[in-house]
């Protein structure tokens, strides 16, 4: 006689750990929310060292929110769950705690909030991307000075510049 087979029950440790790394994220999240606009007015003030500055302060949350991740897929995996969408569904229809609906709304909260990041970082990326074309466009068109017909590519190699040598024209 087989019995029904029972999913992992959750235990009170791994339980805490999946809710404190969606608590830790929304407050990461909010954060990178804030620099990914700061980031957005140093790309259209062209302020490079604040871009700089925002970029670091970035990388920094991001790790941060990986190391969370981590930790919350290990104690998922833990209960025979991956840490998706679907799996944490699972998850929060297994909690027995009082504050389920609240730990809910969190995770919900967590993924529009994610989801506005990667909007507002793909538009950043775009503006980036437009003003380097721009740059390289305005650079290609300006006449080679002197007798040094080096140009350099974005990458940096050196390359002979198609360009004419300045017009002398009188």
């Amino acid at each position: 006689m087989q019995f029904p087979q029972q999913a992992p029950q959750l235990s009170c440790q791994r339980e805490q750990t999946v809710i404190a790394t969606i608590q830790q994220d929304l407050d990461l999240y909010s954060e990178l929310h804030e620099l990914l606009e700061q980031q957005q007015t140093f790309i259209l003030n062209r302020d490079h060292q604040g871009l700089a500055e925002s970029a670091q302060n970035i990388t920094s949350l991001m790790l941060k929110a990986r190391e969370n991740r981590t930790r919350r897929s290990n104690a998922m995996k833990e209960t025979g769950l991956n840490n998706t969408r679907i799996g944490m569904e699972a998850f929060l229809d297994r909690l027995t705690t009082a504050h389920r609906e609240e730990i809910r709304e969190d995770w919900q909260e967590l993924v529009e909030l994610v989801e506005d990041c990667q909007i507002i970082n793909k538009v950043n990326s775009q503006a980036l991307t437009l003003q380097n074309k721009m740059a390289e466009k305005i650079l290609s068109q300006l006449p080679v000075q002197g007798g040094n017909n080096k140009t350099y590519s974005s990458s940096g190699q050196e390359q002979t510049s198609s360009r004419s040598i300045l017009n002398k024209q009188a």
